[in-house]
């Protein structure tokens, strides 16, 4: 059982070597809990040949409800894709469809699964996923958003150096408690700077969000409000597998305005040579007067 933030994701179908091989992977995020204690959490994904799909039959499918992913974009031909995610309509009881077993030893097959079935299950929840890095500082979950280059790495990289826990570099998970508060945990999704070997699920259920914050480098630490559209456009844009989905668009509006009502998005401003602690002082500065505005 794989455990990112509320969901506990089972993978079914596949031998003891691969088992073995994907709970060495996300070694820190495995439960071994029987299935039958968990309840609204769990996440069933089967592992099929390709064999078993083609195109007619994942039209019947895709006219049920079902949804079909694959990282080249709309699919034409089952036989050139090594693997296809299939989401049932209910989001739970998934297929993951591969051309040969050994697929499964490349992680990212099954991280993308990860990625996708945890997206489309927060968006029901009221929560997302959000491409940012993030860090855990004083009990509260910080966030940043950015193009690519805009300095989330760097930034995880001051506060790892700095004793922070990371949440991820590369792409995170809000969920909401039954107060509608945001809610983050460490996830097993990484960018340049890697996983580190400490990070774990957090036991607590999660960790509540001090601030979400687009970033820009500079040559000196800098906070400022950013207007409620540049707002919104910027967590839309930052919400993948999710965000160019039609039917879904209420839903997506709903998470990004109610994220933004509770924590506007400023623009942070850094430099590379910045200390952690400059960070911190800023970050918990723009919170109070955040709360004080409120």
């Amino acid at each position: 059982m794989i455990g990112i933030g509320p969901l506990d994701h089972q993978i079914i179908g596949v031998d003891q070597s691969i088992k073995s091989h994907i709970n060495e992977s996300y070694q820190g995020f495995i439960d071994n809990i029987p299935p039958y204690l968990y309840d609204k959490s769990l996440v069933i994904c089967e592992v099929r040949n390709s064999k078993c799909l083609d195109l007619p039959k994942m039209r019947q499918l895709a006219s049920g409800g079902w949804c079909f992913w694959n990282p080249l974009g709309k699919i034409e031909t089952i036989d050139a894709l090594d693997f296809i995610v299939a989401l049932s309509p209910d989001r739970r009881h998934n297929r993951l469809y591969i051309q040969a077993t050994e697929l499964l030893l490349n992680r990212i097959v099954i991280e993308n699964y990860l990625r996708i079935a945890t997206a489309h299950l927060l968006l029901k929840q009221g929560g997302c996923l959000l491409h940012s890095g993030g860090f855990i500082h004083d009990g509260l979950a910080w966030l940043f958003v950015g193009i690519s280059g805009a300095g989330k790495t760097t930034l995880t990289k001051i506060a790892h150096e700095g004793g922070a826990t990371i949440l991820s570099d590369d792409i995170n998970v809000l969920f909401r408690d039954t107060e509608g508060q945001f809610l983050a945990t460490p996830v097993p999704f990484a960018g340049e700077f890697g996983r580190q070997h400490n990070m774990k699920r957090d036991a607590s259920g999660g960790i509540p969000v001090g601030g979400v914050y687009r970033i820009e480098k500079s040559d000196r630490l800098s906070i400022k409000p950013l207007a409620t559209v540049s707002q919104h456009v910027t967590l839309l844009s930052n919400m993948p597998f999710v965000n160019n989905i039609p039917e879904f668009t209420d839903d997506v509006d709903t998470v990004v305005s109610a994220l933004a009502d509770r924590h506007p998005l400023q623009t942070l401003q850094f430099s590379k040579e910045m200390q952690f602690d400059e960070l911190a002082d800023g970050l918990e500065k723009s919170r109070m007067e955040q709360q004080h505005a409120a």
